[in-house]
């Protein structure tokens, strides 16, 4: 590549591929060894490495979340990593390594120099006068990734896992906050009750989110309505929901979006009268995605972990989702089942049975796998464990990929 700054016009489909790749258009700026990738906002996107021998992978390579996040894209050396997470990437996260037991690859000698190199760069961008201005307004200013927690008045370790679909390619929109459970075991709980917020407040997040977002917004393919328990404020949902297809430029982006994600507690899914389902189905989205933490259908293994919710009503919430997904086709469910040592037996036969049930691979549940804090596995232990599972089964099965906003 030629030396100096290039207009970049990035895939805008969601296409899985074994390559690094940045979605969106900007600019990108090669020298050091690496690729700079900057969006239409200014903001430094990505990190290639080019032709550099220190990497591990020539493959690896660093994006930014939309929340501000380096996350290390690492495709394991291709061993089976699309079996595992059914892309060819694993999300590597700063906080979320040692659930994955693996060393935080973000401290790494070569991603330091990444980042020293990424640094030099922005101290020369005021001097430049080749460079672009939106990147030298995002470079000399505040980070603006702080603007966005401000506006979203919430944190976002972690999106859900279903949003790999869209590449983690999501525009967050908090229509609530807290879970209301308060599940020992959770490492995501901010230890808050439950709360709505107001129609008028979201409102104002949404116009505040569109106007940070700017161009960027046309790289995205779907929405993230959180926070914990985002379906639990299905009042909320149904009145922003279609607004934000005319917000943002979502009607026209690529298969699979506009795709709507959200969590929800499974004895709230439970409990939703069959006309929320229909009016979630009808607000013009392709799909919508809902993730619920069954966690264990063993009541010994629920009350290890402290989660307030019995084994019945687990049992109960995925019956109810076949049933929802049959009703409403553009309705998926996924669930959420902890993994790793120290868990007994009768929660590991609890999983199988669950993932072999035919009426759940019939209506097509997906089964997330995510590694227990302190679970004492290392990654190959971890990948050993979900692919066994994964042989087994007849319904969809995956490890959670944890990749923050």
């Amino acid at each position: 590549m030629a030396p100096g700054w290039h207009e970049y016009h990035g895939r805008m489909d969601f296409s899985q591929l074994s390559l690094p790749m940045v979605r969106g258009d900007g600019w990108i700026r090669e020298e050091d060894g690496f690729r700079f990738h900057f969006g239409l906002g200014g903001d430094l996107k990505a990190i290639v490495p080019v032709r550099r021998g220190d990497w591990p992978d020539p493959s690896t390579w660093l994006r930014r979340s939309t929340g501000g996040s380096w996350v290390y894209m690492d495709p394991m050396g291709y061993r089976g990593v699309d079996a595992l997470t059914g892309t060819h990437y694993l999300p590597v996260a700063p906080g979320w390594h040692g659930l994955l037991g693996l060393q935080n690859p973000l401290c790494s000698p070569w991603v330091s120099e990444a980042m020293e190199a990424a640094g030099a760069l922005r101290d020369r961008l005021l001097l430049d006068p080749e460079a672009p201005s939106q990147v030298v307004e995002a470079a000399s200013g505040p980070d603006r990734s702080q603007r966005l927690s401000f506006l979203l008045q919430a944190r976002i370790p972690v999106l859900p896992p279903d949003a790999w679909r869209v590449d983690y390619q999501v525009i967050p929109v908090m229509v609530s906050s807290g879970c209301g459970l308060d599940c020992r075991f959770c490492t995501l709980k901010n230890n808050q009750d439950f709360v709505m917020f107001p129609l008028e407040s979201i409102m104002r997040q949404v116009i505040g989110v569109r106007q940070w977002l700017g161009d960027d917004a046309r790289g995205l393919g779907g929405v993230f309505m959180g926070h914990n328990n985002g379906l639990k404020a299905w009042e909320r949902i149904l009145a922003v929901g279609a607004l934000l297809l005319e917000a943002f430029p979502l009607k026209d982006c690529p298969s699979p979006g506009p795709i709507l994600f959200t969590f929800c507690d499974p004895e709230t899914f439970s409990l939703l009268e069959e006309e929320v389902f229909e009016r979630l189905d009808a607000l013009g989205y392709r799909s919508i995605y809902v993730n619920m933490g069954i966690e264990s259908l063993d009541q010994a293994t629920l009350d290890q972990l402290g989660k307030p919710l019995s084994a019945a009503v687990m049992e109960r919430a995925l019956e109810r989702a076949c049933a929802i997904m049959e009703s409403f086709p553009r309705i998926r469910v996924s669930a959420n089942f902890v993994i790793g040592g120290g868990l007994s037996c009768d929660h590991l036969r609890g999983v199988k049975r669950a993932v072999t049930d035919p009426l759940f691979s019939r209506n097509g549940l997906h089964f997330y796998l995510a590694p227990l804090l302190g679970h004492g596995l290392r990654f190959s232990q971890l990948a050993r464990l979900v692919l066994d599972i994964k042989a087994r089964a007849r319904a969809g099965v995956s490890l959670y990929p944890f990749h923050p906003l």
